[in-house]
């Protein structure tokens, strides 16, 4: 437990996400300190073996304090000195980080470990490589997605603008770029977020489309719903110039869904017909042609998205679990628009199973066990997809609608109050931008809110 005294949880980022480094870096949990040189290195790790013990910061960092859960003193580490009492025999694994050099005073320490306590340790590290530094920012990225807490987004920025201190290209690597603004987006830092895409879409074609893909997806989650829909269009005429089909489809699928998700299904026809011409003509991953099947079927063209799903079925390779996932989610998806209910949540079960990370096919799961009856258990999964952070990625409508989604099961099964609390957050969330520009599931949520309201006064 890592426990800083006098800090918010935001504040306290920087030491939060040094709590990875020791696991990164490859140091031994046990043992580590066996044949290290004297302490003279600028980065040092406090380990602590012994789940039972705590340690807490204080509010100047200049000190640390290692105590029992029953809060009985342990150990205290100063600028000078290094005490220790209440030796503790139990085993565990864990490490925690001292951040500030001055936290232990190392020069000339000749014994890292502590005199009678050989579950505190005191080592030193070696900097991490540009390499250890990615994987810390990837861990703390992948944790903030599933909790979508601003202190974890905030670690792994920490990690991030190290790495590109050290390798300043990474900032317009094509993968980078756009999880580096998902970072700052989801550390509350949406003009932040709008700068490191800008940047992007000043550079050759290719990255150019990347940085308008990234504003389209940051525009649709600020509800500017038509900016995003002609930074999609712009960035898969760029793709297409350069005969990117993967790229191309995705922009055409995402400019489709977009429409659809705006109610306007005939200007989705034109994108979606391009994209499953490519899909169908070019050796394409069976992920990809996933994008464009799903959102023909949200169009309502169920024979497209079965020609599609017959490509799938060819190119899905059997040893890639997302690769399967893709064809039993679209699988699924055909089956519940034709009305085969079991069928579909059999089938959307099973890609849930494979790859659980993809928001449309979560987004399609609760559908389906809302259609078999099960409310409960699609409201727990609509509560799951609004809780995750699922920004710049298919699928993201589906996450931005969870609420009303979830609103609607709720409603019906009579709990009143909690349906109006999901439609009031949307409407809050997404207010209207311009006239024409609101799409069908605000105005609904408003109707059901204002029907809801005045049924209860």
């Amino acid at each position: 437990l890592l426990r800083p005294t006098g800090t918010s949880s935001a504040d306290g980022a920087a030491t939060h996400a040094g709590a990875r480094e020791l696991k990164v870096s490859g140091i031994p949990p046990s043992g580590a300190a066996n044949g290290m040189p004297p302490l003279r290195s600028r980065v040092v790790m406090l380990v602590v073996l012994n789940p039972a013990l705590i340690v807490t910061f204080d509010s100047t960092m200049s000190s640390v304090a290692v105590t029992r859960t029953d809060d009985v003193p342990v150990a205290r580490f100063g600028p000078a000195a290094i005490t220790a009492t209440s030796p503790s025999a139990i085993p565990c694994s864990c490490a925690l980080p001292l951040s500030v050099p001055a936290a232990i005073s190392t020069v000339g320490v000749a014994t890292p470990t502590i005199a009678g306590f050989p579950e505190v340790t005191v080592i030193s590290v070696p900097p991490l490589s540009a390499g250890s530094v990615m994987n810390i920012w990837t861990s703390w990225l992948s944790d903030a997605h599933g909790s979508d807490d601003v202190a974890t987004f905030d670690s792994a920025r920490v990690y991030y603008e190290r790495a590109i201190r050290t390798q300043p290209g990474l900032e317009y690597s094509a993968y980078y770029n756009h999880q580096y603004g998902t970072i700052l987006l989801g550390a509350g830092r949406p003009d932040s977020a709008r700068a490191t895409f800008d940047r992007m879409s000043l550079r050759e074609p290719l990255d150019r489309a990347r940085g308008l893909r990234s504003n389209a997806y940051l525009d649709a989650a600020l509800g500017r719903w038509r900016a995003a829909d002609e930074r999609l269009g712009q960035a898969a005429e760029l793709t297409l110039a350069s005969q990117q089909w993967t790229s191309a489809i995705r922009n055409d699928a995402l400019q489709a869904d977009l429409r659809l998700t705006l109610g306007d299904v005939a200007g989705a026809r034109a994108p979606l017909r391009r994209a499953t011409a490519i899909a169908l003509r070019e050796p394409l991953e069976a992920r990809a042609i996933a994008f464009v099947a799903l959102a023909q079927i949200k169009a309502g063209d169920r024979a497209a998205a079965s020609r599609l799903l017959t490509r799938m079925r060819t190119s899905a390779r059997p040893q890639f679990a997302a690769e399967q996932a893709a064809v039993l989610s679209v699988e699924g998806a055909l089956a519940l628009a034709a009305g085969r209910t079991g069928e579909a949540r059999t089938a959307l079960s099973s890609a849930f199973l494979r790859d659980s990370t993809v928001p449309q096919t979560r987004a399609l799961y609760a559908r389906a066990v809302a259609a078999a009856g099960e409310d409960s258990a699609s409201v727990a999964l609509w509560g799951q997809i609004e809780r995750r952070f699922e920004f710049g990625v298919e699928g993201q409508y589906e996450w931005q609608f969870a609420a009303y989604e979830r609103g609607i099961v709720l409603e019906r099964m009579g709990r009143t109050d909690q349906a109006m609390a999901e439609y009031r957050g949307l409407i809050v969330r997404y207010p209207v931008v311009g006239a024409g520009a609101e799409p069908p599931a605000l105005r609904d949520a408003r109707r059901r809110l204002d029907r809801l309201e005045r049924s209860t006064r």
